[in-house]
């Protein structure tokens, strides 16, 4: 109960449930506005879902009357720009994904197949023929005639050389050998130098960009009266011979329909002659007259076999002719040769990936390119 005045200014008493029936009343009314509004949000959204401007009637006719037209056959403007059609705009995927390059500044493994030459090999990564034979030279002992299947190759990134560094070497002495410069070495990032203080251990292998030497061993020439020969193996002669004097008059050692390479092009140091195309068992010919200084197997200078099957004519002029590889040798020592007479067939004999007559011109020992000396094919 609460005491409240009358106009006599008596205190009278009002009962409490008055006061709070009158608060629950408010909140009555008022929960029954936000019923009300909610109630209309709920038939708005429930009318146009999209929340798209709601149609007025023109417009709901305008499309009654399209839809009407499309379905008695009328077709509608065409969405395409004129001229241009689906099919001309072009759809590319993007991946996303980051292909490595090959690595530019270090050798690059390869494992020789069958049929490969250091010509192929070199064309295949753009580099010079040398460069396969001094990046290997462990491998090849400065000789493409080591060549064999299933060797593996350290192919360089740029033209040069591959160096294993040895105890009391300098970069001076390195670099005047293979004639190169030592800044070349110091600055080519794969060698992982610093140029203003350089520590190489020994077994450390080094690119040497640029780098080249001379040939360092030829199969001395050994001279036996008239005729000599080449220290090659067993099959070298052991008597010096007189025969018939070349013409000059040279002509190739294949058929005429086997006048061009399959292999290794001239290119001495690392090669000092040419590879024939040959198919096994293909005659080989005499290039020009002369006598017979060497008819067996030959050897480099490690023992393996080099030439494999070789035969040797000393012309008696000054000149001397190599074929190599043969399967079969159908000549001797001392046998006289003329210009066109077969020696032999063509094989893959000694350090060979293939068929393939290997053959050599030297005049006083200097190997001479065939393809200059040669007629045209």
């Amino acid at each position: 109960m609460t005491d409240t005045e009358n106009p006599e200014g008596k205190r009278t008493s009002q009962p409490s449930s008055f006061r709070k029936g009158g608060f629950w009343v408010g909140m009555l009314c008022t929960a029954a506005l936000l019923g009300v509004l909610g109630y209309w949000g709920w038939r708005m959204i429930r009318t146009n879902p999209a929340g798209e401007d709601l149609q007025t009637g023109e417009s709901a006719q305008s499309a009654t009357a399209i839809a009407g037209a499309v379905g008695d056959g009328l077709a509608l403007p065409s969405a395409e720009p004129p001229g241009v059609s689906r099919s001309d705009i072009g759809r590319s995927i993007v991946l996303q994904m980051t292909i490595p390059a090959r690595n530019s500044d270090w050798v690059t493994p390869y494992t020789i197949q069958k049929g490969d030459s250091v010509s192929s090999i070199a064309k295949r990564f753009g580099l010079k023929d040398a460069s396969i034979v001094w990046g290997n030279t462990d491998l090849l002992a400065d000789n493409a005639n080591f060549l064999q299947p299933g060797q593996n190759l350290n192919i360089l990134p740029v033209d040069g050389a591959f160096y294993k560094w040895k105890k009391g070497d300098d970069l001076a002495s390195i670099a005047s050998n293979w004639n190169t410069s030592v800044d070349a070495i110091l600055n080519w990032p794969g060698n992982e130098l610093n140029p203003l203080a350089p520590s190489i251990a020994d077994g450390q292998w080094l690119i040497l960009p640029g780098g080249w030497k001379p040939y360092e061993w030829e199969a001395p020439l050994i001279f036996k009266g008239k005729s000599s020969t080449y220290a090659l193996g067993a099959g070298a002669c052991p008597n010096g011979y007189d025969g018939p004097i070349g013409t000059g008059d040279w002509m190739w050692p294949s058929p005429s329909s086997y006048h061009w390479l399959s292999g290794n092009a001239f290119s001495p140091p690392a090669h000092s002659g040419i590879d024939i195309a040959a198919y096994l068992g293909m005659p080989v010919y005499a290039a020009d007259n002369g006598v017979i200084v060497y008819a067996g197997w030959s050897q480099n200078r490690d023992g393996t076999p080099g030439y494999g099957n070789l035969v040797i004519i000393d012309h008696l002029d000054g000149w001397h002719t190599f074929y190599g590889h043969l399967s079969q040798i159908n000549v001797t020592c001392g046998a006289k040769m003329f210009g066109g007479m077969i020696l032999g067939l063509a094989g893959s004999t000694g350090n060979s990936t293939g068929p393939h007559i290997h053959f050599e011109m030297r005049f006083g020992s200097a190997p001479q390119d065939p393809l200059g000396i040669l007629p045209a094919p």
